[in-house]
Parts: C-alpha cells; structure tokens; sequence
C-alpha cells in the first residue's frame, strides 16, 4: 500500500534520532546543502526533484549560482511572472505555517533556508506542501531537464555526487556523495517495487555524511509528519499481538490510536502492542491521528494481517524448465531465491520462474505484514551449457558459482576478443580486453567488486558475438 505520509526514518550510515534538519545555518562554508529527493513523485520525474540547502553567515546571490547534477546539464534558474504563480499554488496547499517566496533581487539572506526545484513543472499535490511549518526561499531551475537528475535505487552499485558553487568574493563549493542501492523504500527497508521508493531522499550532516530515509514524496523541510508505521504481522505459532512503532516530527499533545475490535496498550503513545478483539482475523486497519501547531489534524493507517496458518509451498518444474509453485493465490507476495542466497532475484516476483541459468532455486512466500514460508529447493542443469553462435562455440564453468568463467573455442583464430559485464537493467558495469591469437580462449572475468545476481557475459571480435547467462553468488 503506497502511502504518501508515510513516515520512515531509516539511517544507513548515520544515526539519528528526530528528524534531521535541525541546523538553521550552514555550517563550514558559505552555504551546506542538508538533503536530496532522489524519487520524487509525478511524471516527468525529473521535474519534481528538489535540494535543500542553508545558507551561512553571509548573504549569497543567484546570479553566481552553478550546480553541478549527478545526471543532466545545469539550464540555470528562472525567475519571473510563470515561477511567481508557481510560488502562489504552492502557498495554497500548505496547511501549515510556512511559506514559500522568491529571493528578493536575487539574494538569499544570511542564514536563509533554500529550496531548489528541478522545474516549474513541480506538482506540489504529489509532492506535497500541507505540512510545511517553515520560511523556505524557493529557486526554480529553468525547464528543460524532463529526465532524472539523480539516480534512483539500484542493485548495481553505483555513487552520484551533487556539487553546487557560488563564485565570486565569498563564494564556496559544497559537494555531496550518496550510494544509490542504499536508497530505502516506503516501508523503511532497501528494495521493492518502483513506486514503494517513491519519496526516497538523503539527508546530510555538517561532515557531508549522507542518511537515507524515506516519508513518502513531501517536501523537504521541519513540517509536520506522521506514520503509523509498517505493516505487521501475527503470525502462526506467535504471541496474538502486533508491536507497532508510530513516528512523528513537531507533533503537539499525545497521538491517538483507533480500530479494530481489540485493545492498544496504550493508545495515546506512538509505539503501542494491539491485542486482537475476538474472531478477528486477515486484514485489519489501524490508524494514529496527531496535530501540529499550525497544521488541521493529520493521520495515518497501518495494516495489521492476523495469520492463523500458511499453506505449505512446493514448487516444480516442467519439461521446458518453467519453476511453479503449488500455490498461486495473488493475495501473497512471491520472491525466488538462489540457493545458499538471501538476496531475491530482481523481477522474479510471480508464482511462476524461468531460471536463465544453472543452478538451485526456491521461493519465499509471504503476506502483508511479512509472514513467510519457504519452499522446497529445486535445481536445474541444463540452462545455457553451450552455446553456438557465428562460429563461437562457448562452453560455460562455476555458474553459478562465486566466479564464472568461459572456455571459447572458434573455427578460425582471431586478434583480440572484448568481454563485457552486463546487469539485469542492462548497464555494463565492467569491460575487458583479451588478447586471444588462437581458436581456444579461457576467460575469466574480473568479478571483485560486483554484487551477486544475474549477469550476461557478451564476448565478441570483429566476427563474431556471443552472449550467456551467468549467476554470480557470493
């Protein structure tokens, strides 16, 4: 269930307790930038992204503004009658006490706080406004940039580093690094689907150290926000009851927990323990209220899915090498495995599997709240032994295996051959040349450095290509 309030704070580097922007002047420079949203939400997506950044003891003009993106060329910052009505439908969404304005004469006043957005184009009902609590001065990049900016989440690794300058007498650089398969989703953990790492944004600390958190796609300030949490689960065989841990930013007065047919303990904190009422059972929504200040009353639900059993799973596989689970019911989640693996196989997210290359499977099987069963394991070995192609016979080794190699063998030598490393989103992340001079090649891949999952290994000369599958496994 996507939600856009929701409020997760996960910190993968740093720890934090509160919300983090906590720092109203820069500090080191003249000026620190203090977060990213990285995945924002509406489409284009890259006309919704924005940075935070504080402004030190000096005033700075926009006029010596350059910004450096990790993706897309800087089109300079517009400011005129279009963006002046843009700052006038954001002041109507928010609910709280805050404010947006444009700099006067271009200047962004000593210990100012600033907002950059990636365009005019911000949809400011998706990436919401309401709870903003603070002044922010607002700078709109000039339209022009429709892709990302940044980089969403990713399985391949993969640093993107933003640098903005002010030039001139008392101008600074500040630049900032995040690690893009760090990025969390909705629901506080690293992966999932596209639209769970919705809101996915980094915050900073003095030192430049990046935290990576995720409230949903709201705007990037001290405004008022709540979550009842994630999802949870009573499961077969645990105590009746579901902890759950709500989370709030410039709450006023104690929250308050309603639902259900059972009891909370207490119902006026936010971490409570529901007990279920009796015969209750599946999915129940439970929802904490708070207020802010300024802002109307704000709310949010959590699903609590009371399991009495699970089925038990077995999968198989056909003739033509199609795994299948016995159960296909689309009220579970399905993830597959590499065997000795806890790392899911991206994409694999349905009751049925093709493996693309040898090897042992299974299949976790799971529900709202994460109540899983695992499956029998089941192996393959007849995927993508030899291949035969323009004249390239290709035999595989140690796949999967913590280093898969190649054996080539061709009808004729020839000079060199090019090896190239390519993901499952079809980047290459590493390329090698081999001198070759003969009609028999072993080829082993430099693998260090590079995650476990599937791969392709495409090997070509000036006559030939030829492509396989490989499983890497650490």
């Amino acid at each position: 269930m996507m939600k856009l309030l929701r409020l997760v704070f996960v910190v993968a580097m740093v720890a934090m307790i509160g919300f983090p922007f906590t720092n109203a002047s820069a500090q080191g420079g003249c000026f620190e930038i203090k977060s990213i949203l990285v995945d924002a939400c509406g489409s284009p997506e890259g006309e919704n992204e924005m940075v935070r950044f504080d402004v030190g003891g000096a005033a700075l003009n926009v006029s010596n503004m350059i910004v450096d993106w990790p993706n897309n060329t800087f089109q300079g910052l517009c400011q005129d009658a279009a963006t002046a009505a843009v700052v006038t439908t954001i002041n109507s969404y928010i609910q709280g006490c805050g404010s947006v304005t444009e700099p006067a004469g271009g200047t962004l006043p000593a210990n100012s706080k600033v907002l950059v957005l990636t365009s005019l184009n911000i949809n400011a009902i998706l990436n919401s406004f309401a709870n903003l609590n603070e002044d922010l001065i607002v700078l709109f990049q000039c339209n022009g940039n429709t892709s990302g900016h940044f980089a969403n989440y990713n399985t391949s690794p993969g640093l993107r580093t933003l640098s903005i300058e002010f030039t001139g007498a008392g101008g600074c650089v500040d630049s900032v690094t995040y690690d893009r398969t760090l990025l969390v989703n909705q629901f506080g953990v690293i992966g999932g689907f596209s639209f769970e790492n919705d809101g996915a944004f980094v915050d900073f600390d003095v030192a430049g150290n990046p935290s990576y958190l995720n409230y949903g796609c709201q705007v990037l300030s001290t405004g008022l926000s709540l979550s009842a949490g994630p999802d949870a689960g009573i499961c077969p065989g645990a105590a009746l009851s579901a902890n759950l841990t709500g989370t709030a930013v410039n709450l006023v007065g104690n929250p308050m927990w309603t639902g259900g047919t059972g009891t909370f303990n207490p119902n006026n904190t936010l971490a409570t323990t529901y007990t279920p009422g009796a015969g209750e059972t599946g999915i129940i929504n439970l929802t904490l209220t708070g207020s802010g200040a300024c802002a109307t009353s704000i709310t949010d639900t959590v699903r609590v899915n009371i399991v009495p059993s699970l089925p038990a799973v077995n999968i198989s596989a056909s003739i033509d090498g199609v795994f299948s689970s016995n159960i296909t019911d689309p009220n579970y989640f399905y993830n597959w495995y590499p065997d000795g693996s806890t790392n899911y196989i991206p994409g694999a997210f349905q009751p049925t599997f093709t493996p693309s290359a040898n090897g042992c499977y299974y299949m976790i099987l799971s529900t709202v709240g994460n109540c899983t069963v695992q499956s029998n394991t089941l192996c393959i070995t007849n995927v993508g032994l030899n291949d035969v192609i323009n004249d390239a016979f290709v035999s595989l080794h140690n796949n999967p295996g913590t280093s898969p190699w190649l054996i080539v063998e061709t009808l004729k030598p020839v000079a060199n051959v090019n090896l190239e490393i390519i993901d499952v989103y079809g980047q290459i992340v590493r390329t090698q040349s081999l001198p070759m001079n003969a009609d028999r090649l072993e080829v082993r891949p430099d693998w260090p450095g590079i995650t476990s999952g599937f791969y392709i290994l495409r090997l070509s000369s000036s006559t030939w290509t030829v492509e396989n599958k490989v499983l890497l496994t650490r």
